[in-house]
């Protein structure tokens, strides 16, 4: 295609006619996660979600190799079992060589981060070749409102996230991006990647104009990095002061973290809240 090509990778997101897709659907999954108590892989509630559209539509999905490759990636979602997913994934490859999620799910497994990049770059490829070129063109924008489309950009996260492991950071801004404008509404939370790599790498300027993009935005990494945006460029002065204050008021559990008085905790945990 010559393009620059909220799941976390883990190592231990109905076609008329191939590729392009025919119905527009609200993405309900976070909503509706928010009342269940262990919240199941977002991936296997997408596949009840497209089920439940197909049939409020009164259509059968279409039997091809990818749609009933897929449809095997929704039940390797499904499972607790690594074993299992994994062994899912290489039978949906099977199938049809273009299923991206098929890619994407080993490559959470892979071994090492440059296995892990090889898998998510063959997701990202078979991605573009399910969807075709058209699809980018029409979608753009939108991207994240089309299911055939998720499998290619959970794809192209897990190669994100593979450059980052490799120090690849340029190369990880440059997919980020792209991504964005795929799909500004971001709802994978790609912004939030990107802002970081962007402060780290010193693009000050880029990080700026990232943050103005989404000036609603009412997250600790959001205030945060607009205050340290402006001291940088400015220094200390009343107003970068005011952004830190702001920032505290918005998350006051982030700068004994920054100051070193709490360390880290050594596991993450799977979801985060507002001001938690």
């Amino acid at each position: 295609m010559g393009r620059r090509k909220k799941e976390k990778k883990g190592r231990k997101s109905p076609p008329s006619s191939p590729g392009r897709p025919s119905a527009r659907v609200a993405d309900s999954t976070d909503a509706a996660s928010a009342f269940l108590g262990e919240m199941p892989d977002r991936r296997a509630i997408e596949g009840a979600m497209r089920q439940w559209v197909a049939d409020q539509m009164g259509e059968e999905s279409e039997d091809s190799p990818l749609n009933r490759a897929q449809q095997l990636m929704y039940e390797a979602f499904e499972s607790q079992d690594p074993r299992q997913q994994i062994q899912t994934a290489q039978q949906a490859l099977a199938i049809s060589p273009d299923c991206a999620d098929a890619y994407a799910l080993l490559g959470d497994y892979a071994g090492s981060p440059q296995e892990a990049l090889q898998l998510y770059e063959q997701g990202v490829a078979a991605g573009e070749r399910a969807l075709g070129v058209e699809a980018f063109n029409e979608l753009e924008g939108h991207f994240w409102g089309f299911m055939e489309t998720r499998p290619y950009m959970r794809a192209r996260l897990g190669l994100v996230n593979a450059l980052l492991e490799l120090r690849e950071r340029e190369k990880a801004a440059a997919h980020l991006q792209d991504m964005l404008l795929l799909n500004p509404d971001d709802n994978q939370g790609a912004r939030y990647i990107l802002l970081g790599v962007l402060i780290d790498l010193d693009r000050d300027d880029d990080a700026a104009t990232l943050i103005n993009l989404y000036p609603d935005d009412c997250s600790a990494e959001w205030h945060y990095s607009r205050a340290l945006l402006t001291f940088r460029r400015g220094g200390d002065t009343p107003h970068s002061r005011n952004l830190l204050a702001e920032a505290s008021r918005v998350n006051p559990h982030v700068p004994p973290y920054l100051a070193g008085f709490k360390n880290l905790p050594s596991t993450q945990p799977p979801y985060v809240e507002l001001g938690g």
